[in-house]
């Protein structure tokens, strides 16, 4: 089981190339179980399982590196849509889009 942390985005100031400029805050840590069928099911800690963590998901998981001025680049987008499917677990899927 992979563990990583989860952050809200507090400003958007910036592009998705340059959010990490932002502020963001950490929200805690999920696990990520195996991935099946190009699905991700993650699950949250207990002392978050009354809140819908599905934008937060969504904002940690949606990136892009690319900063070049022209939409031909062929630069890697991601972008992550989560589903909660229980107290505690989502389902996410995350999309790669290449600019061309």
């Amino acid at each position: 089981m992979i563990k990583f942390t989860l952050y809200k985005r507090i400003t958007h100031k910036y592009r998705l190339g340059w959010s990490y400029e932002d502020e963001w805050a950490d929200i805690g840590e999920m696990k990520a179980l195996p991935v099946k069928k190009d699905k991700q099911i993650l699950i949250a800690p207990s002392k978050l399982a009354h809140l819908n963590l599905c934008s937060f998901i969504e904002q940690t998981l949606t990136q892009s590196h690319c900063r070049h001025e022209h939409d031909c680049c062929g630069c890697a987008s991601y972008y992550a849509r989560a589903v909660r499917i229980a107290r505690r677990k989502y389902l996410v899927d995350i999309h790669v889009s290449y600019n061309h």
